[in-house]
């Protein structure tokens, strides 16, 4: 492998890691031409890389003309730096969020933040039939609560029995059928 040169962009990578299919497409959406040099592949690459970031293989690693370092830079840093250095052309902001949206690890995060909310949408409803209602011996008393807004600074809370409903259990039939 031959040596950098000093004006051109560098970009380590290493295949399987999430975070370079992000970087490489806004550097591709930018319109930058660059070096992309797999540390799994060229191990002179990677000795660079190690000198480079202290001693980690940390990719994605950008080396920007000029020297200036970037480690595991994500997409909004990314374009910054191209921004401030005047490299390529300035991607959208659309396409900043398309490469970003590339990296496997967000969409794992939104599915377990749907999850979480699902969650607790269905705790919360449980949890609010189980305070909303009280069980009395086969009879459930179902309360309401009435809210009103009152001189716009106090809210007046009043609970009020709305109705009862009947539970038939097993031994409440039982009773109901010997008294017959």
């Amino acid at each position: 492998m031959t040596e950098p040169q000093p004006d051109q962009l560098l970009l380590y990578g290493r295949p399987g890691c999430p975070m370079v299919p992000p970087v490489r497409a806004l550097l591709d959406e930018a319109g930058v031409e660059y070096t992309y040099l797999d540390v799994r592949k060229d191990s002179e690459a990677a000795v660079r890389l190690r000198q480079l970031t202290g001693g980690f293989e940390s990719v994605p690693t950008v080396v920007l003309p000029g020297g200036r370092v970037l480690v595991e830079p994500g997409v909004m840093a990314l374009r910054r730096a191209l921004a401030e250095m005047g490299i390529g052309n300035q991607p959208s902001a659309g396409s900043t969020l398309k490469a970003g949206l590339m990296n496997p690890v967000y969409v794992i995060l939104a599915l377990i933040a749907l999850a979480l909310t699902i969650a607790c949408l269905l705790y919360t409803s449980d949890a609010a039939d189980e305070r909303s209602s009280v069980d009395l011996g086969g009879r459930r008393i179902i309360k309401q609560t009435n809210t009103l807004l009152h001189s716009g600074t106090h809210l007046l809370s009043q609970h009020e029995s709305t109705r009862a409903q009947r539970i038939t259990t097993d031994k409440h039939d039982t009773n109901t059928k010997r008294r017959q």
